[in-house]
């Protein structure tokens, strides 16, 4: 239990004894530290990734990155699509109903990969008749990338970290 006692201005009102409250400044200095880290991670991910786009677009050329560009574009609205929107809507079904869990992700995934692999038979069609060189490649290379968002159960995760007490 909580126990309020009277102090000096500046100190803690709880007692810092208390196991569920415990000692502020290390609870602080805890969350201080993990705000650090993912910040940090965030912030190296970002510079990475921003210089391994410098890198790339200077040494495949305008065109080429162009092509580049152009490709994953499309995909990222594919992804969409083949998200079916299970990304926002899933935790919740998980929440909901933890006991029917493999029998959601089987059926949802199943019908996802199935969606990814009519987009990528059918744009690989519609690539081999219309592009030529390696704006076919990379348009080909970069509709493969619609299989793993199709097999993704972060959803599943996050619905089961959200049924946690």
């Amino acid at each position: 239990m909580n126990t309020l006692r009277q102090g000096k201005p500046g100190e803690s009102s709880y007692d810092a004894a208390d196991p569920v409250v415990g000692n502020s400044h290390e609870h602080r200095d805890a969350v201080g530290r993990k705000f650090l880290a993912l910040g940090g991670g965030e912030v190296i991910g970002r510079l990475l990734g921003f210089a391994a786009i410098v890198y790339v677009s200077r040494t495949v050329g305008p065109e080429a990155w162009g092509v580049v560009a152009v490709a994953g574009a499309v995909t990222l609205y594919l992804s969409k699509v083949v998200d079916f929107g299970i990304e926002t809507v899933g935790p919740n079904e998980v929440v909901a109903a933890p006991d029917e869990v493999g029998t959601l992700v089987s059926s949802l995934v199943g019908a996802r990969l199935l969606i990814a692999s009519l987009f990528i038979v059918v744009g690989a069609g519609l690539v081999w008749l219309f592009l030529r060189g390696p704006d076919r490649s990379a348009f080909l290379a970069y509709s493969l990338t619609l299989l793993p968002v199709a097999a993704s159960t972060r959803w599943v995760h996050l619905g089961l970290h959200a049924a946690e007490p």
